[in-house]
């Protein structure tokens, strides 16, 4: 015989009641603050997440065209520094390989930009001093 479990179901109810009004109570608190919450995400999309190991200083992007001292002009300084990161993520995450410029170099094409970043010394693991063992 099949019985169904009535208690598990009340439960389950009960559960997406209180989920409903949590989700509601957030959705009037985003409402109340709308000009704010605006002001964050799109600050929040124009600075691109940096790579591991990068430290951003400074996001002040000139205003275009911008002239890079390899004879380039960037027509797009916010699309050229979030590639230029992508590189330099790159170039970190494996230094032998190649990614047309160095990493002094790319650091220099993010300040011409208006981009200032530090690169952080990595994390090296050195190894746990090894215990002596009593030997009776």
């Amino acid at each position: 015989m099949l019985r169904f479990d009535w208690t598990a179901r009340r439960c389950g109810f009960a559960f997406r009641t209180r989920r409903r009004e949590d989700l509601a109570e957030q959705v009037a608190f985003l409402r109340a603050h709308r000009g704010e919450v605006t002001v964050f995400l799109r600050s929040r999309t124009a600075i691109p997440p940096m790579p591991p190991r990068v430290r951003l200083v400074v996001w002040n992007l000139k205003e275009p065209p911008v002239g890079i001292e390899t004879a380039t002009v960037v027509v797009n300084p916010a699309l050229f520094a979030r590639t230029t990161l992508v590189q330099l993520g790159a170039a970190l995450a494996n230094p032998t390989r190649w990614v047309g410029w160095s990493i002094p170099q790319l650091i220099d094409r993010l300040a011409q930009v208006g981009v200032t970043v530090v690169v952080e010394a990595s994390q090296r693991y050195e190894r746990e001093p090894q215990r002596a063992t009593k030997s009776e």
